[in-house]
């Protein structure tokens, strides 16, 4: 949850007033728990026994064969975001300074059910390489003593949305120890059309910030982004990764 609220904090220029504070709020506040899920899902039923994850000893799987682009980002980015132990994501300089210098000791906690090392996703369709209207984001997760935390999801999309949630669910309570509660969280987007528009053609807006309002965008489950990239009737916009955007867009 912590990334999440970095995120929005950075979104535009008029919030770097608001750094300081995040800051502070970073160091000093405890982290939201995970019955604090944005959005919020449709069915949290999660319980009070939890287990524990070490980043350097916790993978992530697929289903999906190796090369699926998609997912293996997603995987990497969520890796990152999962497990932040600093307020590095606010500002660069407080990298290094933990918030935690110490493991805390959970041998005499009864809800305390053992550590958790694989969280494995499921995806019943496969792999696609950019999303559409309607596409279907439904998911599951299930954490249970004992076993593999799972994700399930029809589609690619689905399993983004739940790598998200599940990242939300985990609160950094010591060092390279981060508290993951037992249950099931059932979820699919009220709407399916979440969209945010940017006007960089009245109003200047940096690379940097535009790769930050991507990133707030997925880590609260908008999928649509309105780029008012120029303001003219022709289209003098040259994509080298989408080159049909100018050759059949020339004119509008």
């Amino acid at each position: 949850m912590m990334h999440h609220i970095q995120s929005l904090l950075k979104l535009d220029r008029w919030f770097a007033s608001t750094t300081l504070l995040a800051i502070l709020y970073c160091f000093l506040f405890r982290p939201i728990t995970a019955h604090h899920i944005w959005p919020h899902p449709r069915s949290v039923e999660l319980v009070a026994q939890f287990a524990i994850i070490d980043p350097n000893d916790f993978s992530i799987t697929s289903n999906l064969p190796h090369g699926c682009d998609v997912m293996d980002a997603a995987i990497n980015r969520y890796r990152d975001r999962m497990f932040t132990q600093d307020c590095s994501k606010l500002d660069d300089r407080t990298a290094g300074r933990m918030l935690h210098s110490k493991k805390v000791n959970l041998d005499g906690n009864r809800d305390y059910v053992g550590p958790q090392r694989r969280l494995q996703i499921t995806v019943a369709g496969a792999c696609e390489n950019y999303p559409y209207v309607n596409m279907n984001e439904e998911y599951e997760i299930n954490v249970a003593h004992g076993k593999a935390a799972q994700i399930s999801a029809k589609t690619v999309w689905g399993a983004l949305r739940a790598l998200d949630t599940f990242s939300q669910m985990l609160d950094n309570v010591g060092a390279n120890q981060f508290r993951l509660p037992l249950g099931k969280i059932s979820d699919a987007p009220r709407f399916s059309w979440r969209g945010l528009m940017l006007d960089s053609s009245r109003h200047f807006l940096s690379v940097r910030s535009l790769m930050q309002t991507l990133d707030s965008m997925e880590l609260n489950k908008l999928n649509v982004l309105h780029w008012h990239v120029v303001d003219d009737q022709a289209f003098p916009f040259v994509s080298r990764s989408f080159p049909q955007l100018h050759l059949k867009g020339l004119l509008s």
